[in-house]
């Protein structure tokens, strides 16, 4: 069963190149889908949902997508701290355009 787990957001730059403070909208760390995805995640306990762009990279199995405290926090609601993780479900909404080579 997959699950979502909270890091804190970092200064440092993402794995796409940009940082957390450049970005307005939800990102996630998942470790096998393609960077700039965008992902229906939801909270099994709360049937919370939301909508996330892959920005950067977990580093843990296939099944977890990493949450920055925002992201985590819309999802996981009251006591998302304390909790820190939370079964989802997940569906791949739509993945980058491939560039052609010229």
């Amino acid at each position: 069963m997959p699950i979502a787990t909270f890091y804190s957001n970092s200064p440092g730059p993402l794995a796409d190149g940009t940082s957390y403070h450049q970005r307005g909208d939800f990102c996630a760390a998942p470790r096998y889908i393609p960077l700039g995805s965008q992902l229906l995640v939801r909270n099994l306990s709360n049937g919370r949902r939301l909508v996330v762009t892959v920005r950067d990279r977990g580093n843990f199995g296939r099944n977890v997508i990493d949450l920055p405290s925002r992201s985590f926090s819309r999802l996981a609601g009251r006591g998302w701290r304390e909790r820190g993780v939370v079964k989802i479900a997940y569906h791949v909404m739509s993945k980058p355009k491939k560039r052609s080579r010229a």
